[in-house]
């Protein structure tokens, strides 16, 4: 009787299900892709390079070119970033997935009593070399900017130094470099004190980043940490240190084969290569440097 029972049970189901039609939308993908190298007196090499090609990768894999917003030099301005966001906000769902990429410049500057974070759209740094503050955007700017989009899938990759203070709260990967241990003493530039400094900061980072973006707003790839620089490099790089290895992420980053490549992945793949070639060969002791990412158990795909 209970084998019998089972199967009408079963036969009903699968009459309910023909009657159903399962409808789904892929999600889309979208990006705004940042890249400057025009700055008052301290330009950069590869910025623009890094933008463009950010935007060949995504581009081709999986982002339809209509979805992704390209800006660069004069363009890539605080302002219209604001008019794309608002633009993207009409026509993206919550089920969409959000990039925002930004290759420049990044300080850390006080700002109303506490220390903070900023990257430097064009406009941000004036003709004698300071910021504008109205024209830069702050690390506790930044997520709010992104709360205009209806989607939580919500994307942030930053090349810039002290990119670390854009995330939000513990919930991140910080490591101190080991290459950094090998030259503690060189040229007095990097000092026992200098680690002290990394690490307390990663032991109270809800201190120190606590104005960035929380990661229930945004994840965060970072090229440096809060007090760090990142690094832009000639041949064979000719882009920004961290931007090489993210453009290598579509075709070396599935690291657990299931087809996809997600952002902690990217991450993994990007740290590594920091780690075994720029910071292990390249770099000049002072220029050595670590990527961090925020979401803790949250992860997105990315690729």
């Amino acid at each position: 009787m209970r084998a019998a029972s089972r199967a009408v049970a079963a036969l009903f189901f699968l009459v309910i299900l023909a009657g159903c039609s399962l409808n789904y939308t892929e999600p889309r993908k979208f990006a705004i892709v940042f890249g400057i190298n025009t700055y008052p007196g301290n330009n950069l090499a590869y910025p623009v390079d890094d933008a463009t090609d950010v935007t060949a990768i995504l581009t081709a894999n999986g982002f339809a070119s209509g979805d992704v917003i390209l800006r660069t030099e004069t363009s890539a301005t605080k302002t219209q970033l604001t008019t794309d966001l608002t633009s993207l906000a009409g026509v993206m769902s919550s089920d969409d997935l959000f990039v925002f990429y930004y290759s420049g410049h990044g300080v850390s500057y006080p700002y109303q009593g506490a220390d903070h974070e900023w990257i430097l759209p064009t406009g941000s740094v004036d003709a004698g070399g300071y910021l504008v503050a109205a024209n830069a955007i702050l690390d506790t700017e930044l997520g709010t900017m992104l709360d205009v989009l209806p989607t939580k899938r919500r994307v942030v990759i930053l090349d810039s130094c002290n990119s670390g203070g854009f995330m939000g709260s513990g919930l991140e990967a910080d490591t101190v470099p080991p290459a950094l241990y090998q030259h503690t003493a060189e040229a007095g530039r990097i000092t026992p004190e200098t680690i002290v400094k990394a690490l307390q900061n990663y032991a109270a980072f809800s201190s120190a980043g606590a104005g960035g973006i929380s990661p229930y707003k945004a994840l965060v790839i970072a090229a440096a940490g809060a007090d760090e620089s990142s690094y832009e490099g000639g041949a064979p790089y000719n882009h920004g240190i961290a931007t090489y290895y993210l453009l290598q992420a579509p075709a070396r980053g599935d690291l657990n084969g299931d087809g996809v490549v997600t952002v902690l992945e990217t991450f993994a793949l990007m740290k590594a290569g920091i780690d075994q070639t720029w910071n292990s060969g390249y770099a000049k002791p002072y220029e050595v440097f670590a990527p961090h990412v925020s979401g803790g158990p949250i992860d997105l795909v990315l690729f």
